[in-house]
């Protein structure tokens, strides 16, 4: 399932390894009264043994939030078994709950049982609103570990909405894999979106660009065009709320939407292990080297950006705001309208190993 840019559409993606001729939803409040038709597309690895892949999209609309639904997916040739999804909806005191993890793989994947778990308890289903995961994935081996995956993690994202950002072993054959496997809702390669719920606007993007250049420079070129125009027009329907938060005095101000940036190596981190964001002037934050080209934190910075999360690195950490390397806590309350971003890693779903420096 994956939030289809609405709370009254979602999104169902599947894959087969045969072609069934059909990609069908049956679906309903009580039983499987309704249905559904979308697209199917051939996906083929691009390894040695050229594997095939049959990928399903339809899309459900005019759900009615906070009702609850069974479906199950596929078409005359055989059909999946049978799950259940609650449509989003609004909390009675406003707002929605987002559970976000990164890291979480084939490997090690210290918080799939828990995850598993809740999902079919069905917790997550009337508790957590969307679920969105920053990468860790390898996509070699004909696609296998990316099948496999799937299947772990089939009992969480049949169940609640499961939104993704791209990470760095998701690389293989330019990020093929993920871009066939996942739908996420205004784009057509999931590499780079963005959406509104509630009070917040979500952009996720790809880091990746800014490391495996060996497949150009025209994506990245391409994804810092979007994100400008993305947060420019994001800016100017904030402008236009602030000011007629000026103007009703009765304005909550709780009400202004934040904007939320999703990527998965970080700018900023306090691990030992050299990775990028441990640098002076790492790319994500300050671009490119020697030209600076395709810089995000001034970017982010400049349009208002409040919450950048952030993977990669399997450890948790908030952080104080900040913005050129400057921390801004000198208040009491350094996290009530702060002047610059906050950066959370959530890159812990995975096993991690604890030293003398994490605890």
């Amino acid at each position: 399932l994956s939030y289809g840019g609405d709370p009254s559409t979602v999104w169902i993606t599947w894959i087969t390894f045969d072609d069934t001729y059909a990609s069908v939803v049956e679906y309903g409040t009580k039983d499987l009264e309704r249905n559904a038709t979308g697209d199917t597309s051939l996906f083929i690895d691009g390894g040695s043994k050229k594997s095939k892949r049959y990928v399903h999209r339809v899309r459900l609309t005019e759900l009615e939030p906070g009702t609850t639904y069974v479906y199950h997916v596929g078409s005359e040739y055989g059909w999946s078994p049978i799950f259940r999804f609650t449509a989003l909806q609004e909390r009675p005191e406003g707002g929605y709950i987002y559970a976000v993890y990164g890291d979480l793989g084939n490997v090690n994947a210290r918080s799939l049982g828990k995850i598993q778990q809740q999902a079919q308890r069905g917790d997550l289903a009337y508790n957590l609103d969307t679920r969105i995961r920053i990468f860790k994935l390898k996509f070699q081996d004909d696609g296998q570990f990316g099948d496999q995956f799937g299947r772990q993690i089939e009992p969480v994202a049949a169940y609640v909405p499961y939104m993704t950002v791209v990470g760095n072993h998701e690389e293989a054959y330019n990020f093929s894999h993920f871009v066939n496997r996942y739908t996420m809702p205004n784009s057509d390669h999931n590499l780079f979106y963005s959406f509104d719920l509630g009070a917040a606007h979500f952009i996720a993007f790809s880091t990746e660009f800014y490391y495996f250049t060996n497949y150009g420079w025209q994506q990245l070129a391409k994804q810092w065009e979007w994100l400008n125009n993305d947060l420019k027009l994001r800016f100017i329907f904030l402008s236009f709320i602030y000011s007629l938060y000026c103007q009703v005095a009765n304005q909550n101000r709780d009400k202004r939407p934040w904007i939320i940036t999703m990527g998965h190596r970080p700018m900023y981190c306090s691990d030992f292990d050299e990775d990028d964001c441990t640098k002076y002037e790492s790319r994500i934050r300050a671009g490119l080297p020697e030209t600076h080209a395709y810089a995000l934190e001034k970017l982010f910075y400049s349009f208002g950006v409040d919450l950048e999360i952030w993977a990669h690195e399997h450890s948790y950490e908030r952080m104080w705001p900040v913005y050129n390397r400057t921390v801004y806590n000198g208040t009491r309350s350094p996290y009530v309208d702060p002047p610059a971003p906050v950066h959370v890693v959530t890159g812990s779903a995975v096993r991690i190993k604890l030293d003398s420096t994490v605890r």
